[in-house]
């Protein structure tokens, strides 16, 4: 989970749009409850050429007003392949959701969080690097 939203998370920087894994470290810091509802959360932090560096971590649904609770960070490295040029990126139909277990899919994970608390949210947010990327949907 956390190779693939941390790679997510860096792939637009990349020259030809794709990356492989380089380097990835993880720390666990908690136990995951079982039947937890959890969030990723990524940021690319440096970019050099076809290389890119992420930071992200898994922290747990926070109820309003409470702390996330951290459960494992990680940092990755990420190079874009030489031959990467000649594949082309990634095909335009994969896009970022989160999607609950109930298969009802939401912008981002604040929309979804309200979602699952029952509420409406007002306004949606446009998705980006800072905020939390949950998983792929398939269009």
């Amino acid at each position: 989970m956390l190779d693939e939203g941390l790679a997510w998370c860096c792939f637009g920087a990349l020259p030809h749009k794709i990356g492989v894994t380089a380097n990835l470290n993880v720390n666990y810091r908690k136990p995951t409850p079982a039947g937890s509802f959890l969030v990723l959360r990524a940021k690319t932090t440096k970019v050099e050429g076809r290389k890119a560096w992420v930071k992200g971590h898994i922290e747990l649904l926070a109820k309003p007003g409470e702390e996330p609770t951290v459960l494992v960070e990680a940092e990755a490295l990420y190079v874009s392949p030489k031959f990467a040029s000649v594949s082309g990126p990634p095909a335009p139909s994969r896009n970022w959701n989160v999607c609950l277990a109930d298969s009802s899919c939401f912008d981002t994970v604040d929309d979804a969080a309200y979602a699952l608390r029952g509420l409406r949210r007002a306004a949606r947010f446009p998705m980006t690097p800072e905020r939390a990327l949950v998983g792929p949907h398939m269009d």
